[in-house]
């Protein structure tokens, strides 16, 4: 824990994995989740999103680290530190939605994938993007999300003057399912 390894509560706090609770106790933002880092574009883990390890579709699904100076999402990109090379090398990259897209398409040999960590993407992370590709290739979930938030992300792409593909899955699937 970070308190054994003598981190003082203040600092677990501002550091967004933890909270305090009514009674002064700090509690794990993280608890029962599996969790995922954010690497900056210097590759140092800045934040983390944990996925909950059997949603039953109450709460959150997903949490991140709070905004701290460290880590703003919007700032961010999961995967981008592990794939700005292939990225460079291939001339384009796939966007996913999430983590487990990320990690699924890796294992099969796709090494230029990225996730928004969700359905939206801030000018800062277009930016990121474009400053190793103007090439992208949306790949989001077969889900009514997933069509919107492609419908979005190609009219934010296209305006960031990328040139925009866009991968539409069917019956249901996302990218973790090819």
């Amino acid at each position: 824990s970070l308190k054994a390894q003598g981190f003082a509560d203040e600092y677990i706090v501002k550091a967004g994995v933890s909270k305090r609770k009514e009674n002064g106790y700090l509690s794990d933002k993280f608890f029962d989740r599996i969790m995922f880092p954010f690497y900056n574009r210097k590759g140092e883990i800045v934040g983390f999103t944990g996925r909950m390890l059997n949603y039953q579709g109450e709460g959150a699904k997903y949490s991140n680290t709070e905004e701290t100076c460290l880590f703003r999402k919007g700032r961010e990109i999961f995967g981008f530190f592990q794939a700005k090379r292939t990225i460079a090398k291939e001339g384009f990259v796939y966007v996913c939605e999430g983590q487990f897209d990320v990690i699924s398409m890796a294992q099969r040999g796709v090494q230029n994938i990225i996730a928004g960590s969700g359905t939206a993407f801030t000018a800062d992370q277009l930016k990121m993007i474009h400053s190793v590709t103007s090439s992208v290739v949306f790949i989001y979930d077969d889900d009514a999300a997933g069509h919107k938030a492609a419908i979005k992300q190609i009219e934010s792409a296209v305006k960031a003057a990328m040139t925009v593909r866009c991968v539409m899955l069917t019956g249901g699937m996302d990218p973790d399912d090819l």
